[in-house]
């Protein structure tokens, strides 16, 4: 085994660009002439898609699985699952390497965050009811749309002063711009997300579902759950979306 691990390690460090220019290049020369390399390739490729999107237990309970098919007598055991095991054994062996070399737990509240956030979708440039827009509002819109957050953020709230921004749009995109940028900042997003919910407007249910997101950020887990049930019972608004983010938080420690 020590010899298969050494070379899906390999594999993982060519997969990941680690290799020196001398070692990928020697690694693509025999990649094209190795036929069962190139399968292993696509098999790691494969697993590590696996690791990103499958728990710890979920890996375990498959690869017990196959433990037990591997414990009947060889007779009975068909090729294909001989072949499933063995992806499962690989499957198992990356994620070994992956979740080591980067730390990674995937039950982590900020890895949940990452795999349900998105950031919504860009305001409108034209405030209702205006036929021209402020400089202010504009650049803001602009920076959101060319994903300058941090920036976008600041001139969400600076629009407030203006007495014709609309205060819960403002307050909504200046929280989204705080959760989409490289270090998010859901602390001060809630408190933006509570000015849309002190109002009843038509973005109440997607302010809902960020400050939900932020709480899983700051593993909250409990609020978490308490606003995703709102939402739940409001409608059919994220319906899959919220049950299986029910689920994720549901493992966090």
């Amino acid at each position: 085994m020590n010899d298969e691990l050494k070379n899906i390690e390999k594999i993982d460090h060519y997969l990941s660009g680690l290799l020196s220019p001398e070692d990928r290049l020697a690694f693509e020369n025999e990649l094209l002439e190795n036929e069962q390399l190139e399968k292993e390739v696509e098999l790691v490729k494969a697993a590590r898609n696996a690791v990103v999107h499958t728990g710890r237990a979920d890996l375990k309970n498959k690869f017990d699985q196959f433990e037990k098919e591997l414990e009947t007598p060889v007779r009975q055991i068909l090729p294909f699952r001989w072949m499933a095991a063995a992806a499962a054994v690989l499957v198992l062996l990356v994620a070994g390497i992956w979740f080591s070399k980067n730390n990674i737990n995937l039950n982590d509240p900020e890895k949940i965050f990452a795999d349900h956030f998105e950031t919504y979708r860009n305001p409108i440039l034209i405030r209702s009811g205006e036929n021209e827009v402020d400089d202010i509002w504009q650049s803001a819109v602009n920076a959101y749309a060319k994903g300058e957050y941090g920036q976008a953020a600041l001139l969400f709230q600076t629009s407030l002063n203006d007495s014709l921004t609309i205060g819960y749009l403002a307050h909504f995109y200046r929280g989204v711009s705080l959760l989409s940028q490289q270090n998010p900042n859901p602390e001060i997003a809630i408190q933006a997300f509570d000015q849309v919910l002190n109002t009843e407007n038509d973005y109440r249910l997607q302010a809902m579902w960020y400050k939900g997101l932020s709480l899983i950020y700051l593993n909250k887990k409990e609020e978490a759950k308490d606003i995703l049930m709102e939402i739940k019972k409001e409608g059919d608004y994220k319906v899959m979306e919220i049950n299986n983010l029910l689920e994720s938080i549901s493992i966090v420690r």
